[in-house]
């Protein structure tokens, strides 16, 4: 046993001083604990660490009073604040460390100034005089990485590399406002705009999904069957079997989700009874709108009222020329029960970037217990998961039709199922290949803080909005709701989370363990030929663009 270990054996962890000096990977580990992953492997997984350097930053958060003292790492209400204290980050890390007993006496003997090692040190070697030489010197210095951010932030040392992008936020949409109480819930506006969020987000939605989403808003005992007939009503969605699919005709005009307002000035229905107020008719079908009324107006329902608030939203446009939601009469939603990789060259189809993926930062373990929970619950109600089957829609983990499996046997069968599956990822994946395919290929890179697509000095702009405007060449449905959907830092945090991608200062490669595999690794050499495929027509889509402009 080390001078070290003998010195801590019987001790409680939270009079050691730890062994960890990244404030950086410290709010890594709490990011991942506020997200779901508690398992060691998992952890692991996320991180990038070994089992060793994990305990290393467990211990320190415990220390710090981040993490509550048990087995499984837990967000002590210190540790809650910290993780979503956003811009105040750095003010809740330096009160904790003010807080702490062995930190604050520090901080007094140097009046509140960044301390040395020697100083940091001798405190150590009072706490504890058995410590070796060399543990009270390893240990001075972690101890002084992790004081430097609540005295000094602009002097915080460089990141250890053990994980060099941050966590992306996911953004959320908020729940309804203004109808999630009283009588007008079996027919709310705002209801149905978050319905229609929700559909544009994940691309289709079972009645359980339905179900839970109006729970979520307190509106437990409305039945679905108004929000179901609005959705078809409107051509926002067909309706196949008992799941609701997106229509390329919602995907089109998907800006109508951005507000309530928006989605009333577009609705059929709507429309057919403000012509029968504005023309003083009483007609029995306009009456379930009157909520729809108070909604734009307030209380007072007059025609003059109605008339002038519609104008105010128009300003100099007729209500005429605002779109409208309709039926498409085109034919319904393809469905090709086959990995988007090996369907990829077809027209009609829908693609998603459903909010779900991130679930994929839970680990291998995370995803093969909704895969058991989807297996024997399949008519659950809750909301979209990584382990959803989709109808029609190509975008999580699992392809349409597809059979859930038993179980994701590692981090290496997780990592091409998303890059076969998902077309996001295998988009992402294809632009990041093209530099092992050609001499002047576009790249992936951070300007002006948002990632776009680049070749030498041209900009083609935001990676999302080139992938969006290519699958539209394609003749792909892209569902997916810019203004509050999942974003480009979460997608390129995914592929490297996966192992398809590394970053670099202001670029994304692909990970060279990734390449390897597909030239080398069975499993993975399967894809190699699609995904080098979709590049191609990627990179000639690209030229072609290029092309064009200099033609201008």
């Amino acid at each position: 046993m080390t001078d070290a270990t003998a010195s801590d054996a019987g001790r409680s962890p939270l009079d050691t001083v730890p062994n960890a000096n990244s404030p950086h990977l410290l709010t890594h580990l709490l990011e991942m604990v506020a997200r779901g992953v508690r398992s060691s492997r998992g952890l692991e997984e996320a991180l990038g660490v070994d089992p060793r350097t994990l305990r290393y930053y467990l211990h320190a958060a415990r220390w710090l009073g981040l993490l509550s003292d048990r087995a499984d790492p837990v967000l002590s209400p210190e540790g809650l604040a910290y993780v979503y204290a956003g811009a105040a980050r750095p003010d809740v890390y330096a009160r904790v460390v003010r807080d702490h007993p062995f930190l604050s006496t520090i901080l007094d003997r140097c009046g509140g100034h960044a301390p040395d090692a020697g100083t940091i040190a001798e405190a150590i070697r009072e706490a504890d005089p058995a410590l070796a030489q060399s543990t009270v010197e390893r240990r001075a210095s972690s101890v002084r990485g992790l004081l430097l951010p609540a005295l000094q932030p602009a002097e915080v040392p460089e990141d250890d590399g053990q994980l060099t992008l941050p966590l992306a936020q996911v953004p959320r949409v908020t729940g309804p406002q203004g109808a999630a109480t009283g009588p007008g819930r079996a027919f709310s506006p705002d209801l149905y705009r978050w319905v229609l969020f929700t559909l544009l987000d994940h691309g289709e939605l079972t009645l359980g999904h339905l179900r839970a989403l109006l729970d979520h808003a307190d509106a437990h005992d409305i039945p679905l069957g108004a929000y179901v007939d609005l959705a078809t009503a409107r051509g926002d969605a067909v309706r196949r079997d008992e799941r609701l699919i997106v229509t390329p005709g919602a995907i089109r005009r998907r800006d109508l989700a951005a507000t309530t307002t928006s989605v009333i000035l577009s609705d059929g229905g709507w429309r057919t009874a403000y012509d029968a107020l504005r023309d003083g008719r009483d007609d029995p079908a306009a009456r379930p709108y009157r909520l729809w009324y108070r909604r734009l107006v307030g209380h007072d329902t007059t025609p003059d009222a109605v008339e002038r608030a519609v104008a105010r939203v128009l300003e100099d446009r007729s209500l005429d020329a605002f779109p409208r939601a309709i039926p498409d009469p085109g034919p319904p939603p393809l469905a090709v029960e086959r990995p988007f990789l090996d369907a990829w060259e077809a027209s009609g189809l829908i693609i998603a970037l459903p909010s779900s993926l991130v679930q994929v930062w839970e680990g291998v373990r995370g995803i093969n217990r909704r895969l058991r929970n989807a297996r024997t619950r399949a008519d659950a109600v809750g909301m979209p998961t990584a382990a959803y089957r989709p109808a029609v829609v190509h975008g999580g983990l699992l392809h349409p039709g597809e059979t859930i499996p038993r179980a994701i046997t590692d981090a290496h069968a997780l990592r091409w199922r998303a890059a076969s599956r998902s077309p996001y990822v295998a988009l992402l994946t294809a632009l990041l290949l093209l530099p092992r395919l050609t001499d002047r290929p576009p790249t992936l890179r951070r300007v002006h803080g948002r990632w776009e697509v680049t070749r030498g000095r041209i900009r083609h702009g935001a990676v999302l909005d080139v992938l969006d405007a290519f699958a539209a060449r394609r003749g792909w449905h892209t569902s997916r709701f810019p203004q509050a959907g999942l974003d480009a830092d979460v997608l390129v945090s995914l592929t490297v989370r996966l192992g398809l991608a590394v970053p670099t200062d202001d670029a994304v490669w692909l990970d060279d363990h990734a390449f390897h595999a597909l030239r080398h690794d069975d499993d993975a050499r399967a894809l190699a030929t699609p995904l080098e495929a979709l590049a191609a027509s990627l990179d000639g889509w690209l030229s072609g663009l290029e092309r064009a402009a200099r033609r201008r």
